[in-house]
């Protein structure tokens, strides 16, 4: 029993509402105890790999980049590499042309149609204003942005595109850099081999011995740091 959890208590009991965008979300409520429970904890390793499929998104992104990123930046602390498995297959440098230990980095995104909707309404509105106030040149100029915002979704597709709301930048790297999803950083070590039954949510279900063979062939790569 941790001093930290009532009896039978689980984080997804400590539970708050807050607002992000449009939306109303639940997320854990913070523990101020926290900080001061693991204020002593140190990282003992010096030489740290990550173990990945390449799908490793979103916050797995957020939070892996990062340390990868800062590590780069001073090697003589600690040591981060990525070793993926997965990919197109071939050789290890035909491999890393496509493969990285992450995908789809952090920065949530919008309901396209929440975007689209307020935008055309706005568009709309101005095309109503520059209509009764006469002004035929700024009314093209709405006409031409609508055109070109309706163009942007192929008539295939059965609903519109979700856009970026909100974007994380590594400075690390220079301090006017691109947002993360627009970086491509290959793999450190690719693993020529495919696993199965090692993902999920339900680690009930994992393979043990696949999971072992995995991580068996991973820990070579410490050896090439």
């Amino acid at each position: 029993h941790h001093p930290l959890f009532e009896e039978g208590d689980t984080h997804y009991m400590r539970v708050k509402v807050l607002q992000r965008g449009d939306d109303e979300r639940e997320f854990t409520a913070r523990w101020e105890e926290c900080a001061e429970d693991f204020s002593n904890t140190k990282n003992p390793f010096s030489k740290i790999l990550f173990l990945s499929d390449g799908l490793c998104g979103s916050s797995c992104t957020t939070g892996t980049m990062t340390s990868y990123l800062i590590a780069k930046k001073n090697p003589k602390h600690r040591e981060i590499k990525y070793v993926t498995f997965g990919g197109t297959g071939g050789a290890a440098h035909e491999a890393k042309q496509k493969l990285a230990g992450y995908s789809f980095p952090g920065g949530n995104v919008k309901d396209g149609s929440k975007v689209a909707k307020k935008t055309f309404a706005w568009a709309l509105f101005l095309l109503m204003m520059t209509s009764l106030g006469g002004l035929d040149h700024e009314q093209k100029k709405v006409m031409d942005f609508l055109s070109a915002l309706a163009n942007e979704v192929p008539d295939w597709v059965d609903a519109l595109p979700w856009f970026t709301q909100s974007q994380i930048f590594q400075k690390v790297l220079q301090q006017r850099n691109v947002p993360d999803e627009y970086l491509f950083i290959q793999t450190d070590f690719y693993l020529p081999q495919w696993y199965y039954g090692v993902t999920g949510d339900n680690a009930s279900n994992w393979d043990l011995t696949e999971l072992n063979r995995m991580h068996s062939d991973a820990s070579q790569a410490f050896e090439k740091f």
